[in-house]
């Protein structure tokens, strides 16, 4: 005899089958879409933040021995509004600085206590005020200084040891609009390794000045030409790596 409800699940199976066979385009369709358009957001996202580069300006009637000038160089910026910077009389050592940044506002206070609130007013001005330790305020306008793009790029290079207890050496820098950042690695004869982070800055003429900060603390200069940098980073103390100088030939890639 004929089977009627075994036609019913024959039929309702072929029909479940033919409904998913048709769902697969429209779900890798779907897929698609998705992908792209968050391929495309991020390709539309800003390649770096707008406060990193060189800033210089004035502090308005502010009289101290070292002037009024003032200097900032802002290396990088993470998500959480955390800025890697330094920050210096104009002319004379930096020093390396928290910046936190909450919109278009940035604030960092300096190892002297006093405290840089400033705004930012189109793309290349940063207005505010320096404030001292006794609460007395004085306007400060930082301006964004273009730098040269001919050396950047990456640059490494590496050093075996150099005496007693030093270690191998590695300088792995890149350079953007002149500033320089990276990771200085030493890794000694047991397999120990330690770091220190690089930043830094180099002028028209290639002259350059690049400061270490981690396992080991530097500041010192050196030259850059199209394809090579040559420096000497030299002994600063008497204790661990301190003790050690290395001569640094860093190649670009």
């Amino acid at each position: 005899m004929f089977d009627r409800s075994r036609l019913f699940v024959v039929k309702g199976a072929t029909s479940i089958s033919l409904w998913k066979a048709q769902m697969k385009p429209l779900a890798f369709l779907l897929a698609s879409v998705i992908f792209f358009s968050v391929q495309s957001a991020s390709a539309q996202q800003p390649q770096s933040h707008w406060l990193i580069g060189h800033w210089e300006g004035t502090i308005e009637n502010y009289r101290s021995k070292e002037g009024p000038d003032r200097t900032l160089r802002v290396h990088a910026v993470s998500p959480d509004g955390k800025a890697v910077g330094r920050s210096s009389v104009t002319g004379m050592n930096s020093v390396a600085i928290d910046v936190v940044v909450e919109g278009v506002q940035i604030k960092f206070l300096l190892p002297s206590k006093n405290l840089v609130e400033l705004k930012r007013e189109g793309d290349d001005r940063l207005v505010g005020n320096y404030t001292l330790p006794d609460g007395r305020a004085f306007p400060l306008t930082l301006k964004r200084i273009k730098l040269s793009s001919d050396f950047d790029g990456d640059w490494r290079g590496s050093t075996g040891q150099t005496g007693a207890g030093c270690g191998g050496v590695h300088y792995d820098l890149s350079i953007k609009d002149s500033l320089i950042s990276g990771k200085f690695t030493v890794v000694y004869r047991d397999g120990t390794t330690f770091y220190s982070n690089v930043t830094g800055e180099v002028d028209t003429t290639g002259k350059a000045i690049i400061e270490l900060k981690g396992v080991r603390n530097t500041q010192f200069a050196g030259t850059f030409t199209k394809t090579e940098f040559r420096a000497n980073d030299p002994r600063y103390g008497d204790k661990g790596n301190a003790q050690c100088s290395y001569e640094n030939e860093l190649k670009r890639r």
